[in-house]
């Protein structure tokens, strides 16, 4: 069983809850792993970028916040960055994710990529050439996690 790792300092939670119910409400259920699947998202934010980091698989379940997290971020942001080193599954959510307007000005990008993301992203690169997925794939830091 995989178990979530604490949260980083820098931490934040998108809702209205006290400090105190943050797990809760960030749609974390149960800390012994019983019930639904569970993510938890840290948002990073340094100037105009941020770095958003999902603790947990990214699926349909969990698209929405995601997505709330998404466009909760600032309007000065530009530059997103969704760090996948602690997402060990991805399906195709992902890819509605990363098609999910976001203004603009707003550019995203992805680091740490494991290889079934890679491969996720890749096939799609195949399947829909015109949606643009490729660029995800030759940014500097998507390299695979380690």
């Amino acid at each position: 069983m995989r178990t979530l790792p604490p949260p980083r300092a820098s931490a934040t939670c998108h809702s209205r809850w006290p400090r105190t119910r943050w797990p809760l409400a960030c749609g974390l259920s149960n800390p012994w792993g019983r019930g639904p699947p569970t993510i938890n998202i840290t948002t990073e934010i340094r100037g105009a970028s941020a770095t958003l980091t999902p603790y947990g698989d990214i699926d349909f379940l969990h698209l929405d916040l995601l997505r709330a997290t998404l466009h909760q971020l600032p309007p000065t942001v530009t530059d997103v960055s969704w760090d996948l080193r602690d997402a060990p599954f991805v399906d195709v959510a992902a890819l509605h994710l990363l098609s999910t307007p976001t203004g603009p000005q707003r550019v995203m990008r992805l680091a740490n990529l494991h290889p079934q993301a890679r491969r996720l992203l890749t096939i799609a690169c195949d399947l829909f050439p015109d949606a643009g997925f490729d660029r995800y794939l030759n940014t500097p830091g998507a390299h695979q996690a380690a």
